[in-house]
């Protein structure tokens, strides 16, 4: 009995036999898959684009995140320049952007001849999956009389969160009698998991009260299927306030989550309203960007307003009178009398003057 697996228009074509009995092989292609969105890859661009432009309702050929292709229906309604950009951006209804984005898969159809002389049933499966819920084969037997060729649809889906990791894979496609298991042959499939970045960004609190500066915890997961270097940035409107990160730079595998402590720094009011200022806390990781908005509410150094201030103000300057006008009284105080000095001759008349009517008062 042989068997020939060609996996796609450009994959290996083979004879596969049991032991004991010949194969021969038709061509060594090394078949490579590479995911697209509800359509089929094909073998170059040129048959691509050929295959999408047939289609009259807008079509689009996704690779990773990027529109590969577009077909001139799509092209007229999400615009000429629509290839080479993020699906995300280029599409925003999120039902339709989340049945694209949910799960991709590559279709290969399998050619199964029976070259015995008995009837044989044969099913097949994808090895070298890390779950078998990631393959599916339609039908999951077939029944062959000898000499007769059968095909089986066999899909590989790899979901875009919780799959396998970005990068080129080897997986066997394997088909064999359910009955006999020494009747089996095993091809190889090469895979090109395409990368899909995803990550995720939340802060805590949302809004940071205190004086001069706010306290934020950013928390970080990879949900996509590649490694991602991750750097946090702050920013504000009026450019007024200073972000201290740490760490600012992170390295995040598929799967992993981080955190890291932002300090947003500001001069806060004298007086017045509290003031409550708009921040932006930002996640840059290649062309991933993810940033949330997050708030600092300053209160003021002095709290009761202008009045407080004036009173405190009259207040210090009585204090600062009363302080000086006691410094000098005090030193008023502490000064000695100066001695005055008394010319006796004057005294003399004097004590005379003042004798002379006395006496003529009595004599008289």
């Amino acid at each position: 009995m042989s068997l020939s697996t060609p996996l796609s228009p450009s994959a290996r074509k083979a004879a596969l036999s049991s032991a004991g009995e010949g194969a021969t092989a038709a061509s060594d292609v090394a078949a490579t898959v590479q995911f697209a969105t509800d359509v089929r890859m094909a073998s170059n661009e040129a048959s691509a684009r050929a295959l999408i432009d047939a289609l009259e309702d807008p079509t689009l050929i996704v690779r990773g995140h990027i529109v590969a292709f577009a077909n001139a229906a799509a092209r007229r309604l999400l615009g000429a320049g629509v290839e080479g950009r993020d699906v995300r951006l280029a599409i925003r209804h999120p039902q339709a952007l989340d049945q694209i984005l949910a799960a991709r898969s590559a279709d290969v159809e399998v050619t199964i001849q029976n070259a015995s002389p008995v009837v044989e049933h044969y099913s097949t499966t994808v090895v070298g999956l890390p779950s078998k819920e990631l393959s599916s084969c339609e039908p999951d037997v077939v029944q062959l009389r000898p000499k007769e060729v059968g095909n089986v649809r066999l899909q590989v889906s790899v979901p875009e969160k919780g799959g396998l990791v970005a990068g080129p894979y080897t997986l066997g496609v394997l088909v064999r009698s359910p009955y006999q298991r020494e009747v089996s042959r095993c091809e190889e499939l090469n895979l090109d998991v395409q990368p899909a970045p995803s990550l995720t960004m939340t802060v805590q609190p949302e809004v940071a009260t205190g004086g001069k500066v706010g306290h934020y915890m950013v928390s970080l997961a990879n949900e996509g299927n590649t490694p991602l270097a991750v750097t946090l940035s702050g920013g504000d409107p009026e450019n007024l306030v200073g972000f201290d990160i740490r760490p600012r730079e992170l390295r995040l595998e598929p799967g992993m989550a981080a955190s890291a402590q932002i300090t947003a720094s500001a001069m806060p009011p004298l007086t017045g309203q509290d003031v409550r200022r708009s921040l932006t806390l930002r996640a840059h990781a290649g062309d991933v960007m993810v940033e949330r908005p997050v708030a600092l509410v300053q209160k003021p150094r002095i709290k009761g307003g202008w009045m407080k201030i004036g009173a405190l103000t009259a207040g210090l300057a009585v204090l600062t009178g009363a302080t000086l006008g006691g410094a000098a009284l005090i030193r008023s105080v502490k000064q000695p009398a100066q001695p005055v000095p008394i010319n006796q001759r004057e005294c003399v008349g004097a004590y005379a003057e003042l004798d002379g009517p006395a006496r003529s008062q009595s004599g008289t």
